[in-house]
């Protein structure tokens, strides 16, 4: 597997260390990913991947892997490869866990194509939601949910803005991470780790100043093995192409996936 170049630096953020690419690889018209990145955290060293999706060029959706995908094959199918290659994206990364080792159920909001597949889950601490219309991504607290103002929508959680940076004491579970963010510029910047790490480290990299993402918002979209991201040159192929990304587990059970084209 190839990785796309980048020089890094060294950052000191809150007595953590903080190793970041400097340059972002554009793989085509708004689509960029900075690879290679390294959080710090108790002693040890996570890599992680950053893409950066600019939605008004590239259109973004919200995969129901059981209706959408698996009606397709004689089984479900709930993993970014199957969703690679059996939807073209370029781009698939996890948008959340299934509350069945069966089948792929959504855990909280799920909507596709104006359709609401599953309800939203209010009990859920600190529920916030990706809403996708075409040109547009939003990233809000879960009370926000209006289902005319979204084509796509998935519930997750903890959804944080900068405050979050002062509150994240009780967030100390270490878990592979996916993170959906919103920049300065409504561009999405998604942040895939390839080892356990807290939500306060994460938070603390994508909000610093120092970092330069100017994120104004995030939502955890995963936090188990089966967080995982899959870039590929060749549409349609299940599997990485020689110049492809694969960040984490491309063929674990989820119940939605975020497909970029």
């Amino acid at each position: 597997m190839a990785r796309f170049g980048c020089i890094c630096a060294l950052l000191f953020l809150g007595g953590a260390i903080f190793v970041r690419c400097q340059t972002w690889s554009t793989i085509r018209p708004g689509l960029e990913v900075m690879a290679d990145g390294v959080l710090t955290e108790k002693g040890r060293s996570i890599k992680f991947v950053l893409l950066r999706c600019d939605p008004k060029l590239r259109q973004v959706r919200i995969v129901d892997t059981y209706h959408e995908v698996g009606s397709k094959l004689s089984y479900p199918a709930f993993s970014l490869a199957e969703v690679t290659s059996l939807t073209g994206a370029v781009v698939t990364l996890s948008a959340g866990d299934s509350s069945s080792y069966v089948l792929p159920d959504p855990v909280g909001l799920l909507q596709s194509a104006r359709k609401v597949l599953a309800k939203p889950n209010y009990r859920a601490e600190n529920a916030g939601f990706l809403c996708l219309s075409p040109g547009a991504a939003t990233l809000a607290p879960l009370n926000q949910w209006k289902a005319a103002s979204c084509v796509d929508a998935v519930q997750r959680g903890p959804f944080f803005t900068s405050s979050f940076r002062s509150t994240t004491d009780s967030h100390t579970d270490q878990s592979e991470r996916g993170i959906v963010a919103l920049d300065a510029k409504g561009r999405l910047v998604i942040m895939i780790t390839e080892g356990p790490v807290t939500i306060s480290t994460a938070a603390t990299y994508l909000f610093s100043s120092k970092a330069g993402l100017e994120i104004r918002s995030a939502l955890n979209l995963v936090g188990s093995r089966t967080c995982g991201l899959l870039v590929t040159n060749s549409p349609g192929k299940s599997k990485q192409s020689e110049s492809a990304l694969a960040v984490g587990n491309v063929d674990g059970l989820v119940a939605s996936a975020i497909a970029i084209y």
